[in-house]
């Protein structure tokens, strides 16, 4: 049922979207559609982040970098958005069932 769910907004947003790109995915325990949308993937990353589908603790553990200069650590900001999205839902929890669009 959820899994026709998610394709049908799927199909929904396809057609009538006014965003240059969306995901869609069913949560794994089978109740709502998430849905994110945005116009760049730096919007489509930041729509996942609010609503707590990037893992930050795994994301900054991953691209901490040390400034010697400095002697700080920081976090990089993705280089390639679209990449570290798909990395990042590859293991979600709440996109168990995911259908990107990547419209160009």
């Amino acid at each position: 049922m959820t899994n026709k769910k998610y394709i049908q907004e799927f199909q929904k947003l396809k057609k009538e979207s006014n965003y240059k790109y969306f995901v869609v995915g069913s949560p794994t325990h089978l109740r709502w559609v998430n849905v994110v949308q945005g116009d760049t993937f730096q919007e489509l990353w930041d729509e996942l982040m609010k609503i707590d589908e990037i893992d930050l603790e795994r994301y900054d553990k991953d691209n901490e970098i040390y400034d010697e200069e400095k002697d700080v650590y920081y976090v990089q900001e993705p280089k390639d958005y679209k990449e570290a999205i798909e990395e990042y839902l590859k293991t979600s929890n709440n996109f168990h069932y995911r259908k990107f669009s990547w419209q160009e």
